[in-house]
């Protein structure tokens, strides 16, 4: 049986299949992109809840995930023009040592289609 991962270890499992390394840091796009993942995926993502916000469905689960992400220096953020963030190296070594053991080999698959969804979406290009 597969264990339930926090919403830190979702966005971590799925952040680690992202080629591009640095993503657009507009929260209204993230918290869009999980939402919609959510009713895609309910069965991996349950476990990062949304509430209605004032401009759109929010979640504290995914704001403390990248928090937690940034604190980890997994994830450093850059608050010029454009707003970004960019995934260290740390982030393999992160996945293969507490995540990976803790996926099946379907919410691997989830995750690499998830993060391919996500690229698609949030890359911000490199000048």
């Amino acid at each position: 049986m597969e264990a339930e991962l926090s919403p830190g270890e979702i966005v971590l499992a799925i952040l680690n299949f992202v080629r591009q390394k640095r993503f657009s840091a507009d929260r209204e796009k993230i918290h869009s992109f999980f939402l919609k993942m959510r009713k895609d995926y309910p069965q991996l993502l349950k476990t990062i809840g949304f509430r209605d916000g004032i401009f759109c469905p929010e979640s504290s689960f995914l704001d403390q995930a990248l928090a937690n992400l940034i604190a980890g220096r997994i994830l450093e953020q850059y608050l010029g023009q454009p707003r970004y963030y960019e995934l260290t190296n740390r982030i393999n070594e992160a996945f293969e040592q507490y995540i990976q053991p803790k996926l099946s080999p379907k919410a691997i698959k989830i995750c690499q289609r998830i993060a391919a969804e996500f690229e698609n979406e949030l890359s911000v290009k490199y000048n």
